[in-house]
């Protein structure tokens, strides 16, 4: 199996600084206008409203905001759940099924082996593209493997994840010019056409 290449540039899957976290989140006049002449960012987002409301901002760069938004919040959540919060694939399925996922979500953000964690959402922007890479501070996962077994893990499963795993799949399907998973998965780097 090749190894994924390593760029050296802005995006080259190193640990972004998130020193500056909340600069432009927690700015009221921060909105679709603003965000246009941002070029190069690092921002930090730790919560699911955090998620969706920085998924607005980079998703209101492209042709297609509503279909890049719904690829890039699912990654975004992926990052706060699974890698974050550590939640696994079984126990997710277990709390959608039960209707207490958020409530779970909520709960863990204020433990204290949590409370600390940032995922963080490296923004790059030329004339044609933008390049998202997405990193948590969670152990990973095989992406491959899980990519390669997710439709028959679904078929035999009766834990509940039924219920998801789509996260990956849809972001995998949408509007991105490209996807890739580095390191040992905590790490997520996708391509996206810019609004002309």
């Amino acid at each position: 199996m090749k190894e994924p290449k390593q760029n050296k540039g802005a995006l080259s899957g190193s640990p972004p600084d998130v020193s500056s976290f909340g600069e432009i989140m927690g700015h009221p006049y921060v909105n679709e206008e603003t965000f246009k002449g941002i070029k190069h960012g690092i921002f930090g987002f730790r919560t699911l409203e955090e998620a969706r409301l920085l998924c607005e901002l980079v998703s209101s760069q492209t042709n297609d905001p509503i279909i890049v938004g719904i690829g890039l919040i699912e990654l975004m959540v992926n990052a706060i759940e699974h890698g974050n919060l550590e939640i696994t694939y079984d126990e997710k399925g277990l709390l959608l099924k039960k209707g207490i996922w958020q409530k779970e979500v909520l709960r863990r953000l204020d433990l204290p082996k949590y409370k600390n964690r940032m995922a963080t959402l490296m923004y790059d922007r030329s004339d044609k593209l933008i390049n998202v890479l997405i990193t948590d501070e969670g152990d990973g996962f095989d992406s491959e493997k899980f990519l390669q077994n997710q439709t028959q893990v679904r078929k035999e499963d009766s834990s509940g994840s039924q219920y998801h795993g789509r996260g990956i799949a849809v972001a995998s399907q949408l509007d991105f010019e490209n996807i890739e998973y580095l390191g040992n998965g905590n790490q997520v780097r996708v391509s996206i056409l810019a609004k002309e």
